[in-house]
């Protein structure tokens, strides 16, 4: 139970980096990575949260400790959300037609794409 719930929270902050960049054309989720410090203090101070609560928080959370190696499998496993995240963003157009959602512009912000499943 430990290693999904920290596969979970470590997915949740590896999408923190893919939201920083939402448009369809915005591929490089590490530009100007560096700009933000209250954004990287925050990532960092979750990051050291969930492994405070995994390592200390035995009884008021019911974990169990996870050792360095079960850590690194968790984030291995949640690095595969920034996987997919670039392959979707790299998918060819035609392909992603074959997929059973439209893509709508926005008409706010034109890097921005909405999506909405097809009702059938």
């Amino acid at each position: 139970n430990t290693v999904v719930f920290t596969t979970f929270v470590y997915l949740q902050l590896f999408n923190f980096f893919n939201c920083r960049k939402l448009g369809a054309t915005e591929v490089n989720i590490f530009k100007n990575f560096f700009n933000n410090w209250l954004f990287l203090i925050m990532v960092a101070g979750l990051f050291a949260a969930q492994w405070a609560i995994v390592t200390f928080g035995k009884r008021l959370f019911q974990v169990s400790p996870l050792s360095l190696s079960e850590h690194m499998i968790c984030l291995a496993f949640a690095v595969g959300g920034l996987l997919v995240c670039f392959g979707i963003k790299h998918t060819p157009e035609e392909h992603a037609k074959k997929i059973p959602f439209t893509l709508q512009e926005s008409k706010a912000d034109k890097d921005f794409v909405a999506l909405e499943w097809e009702k059938h």
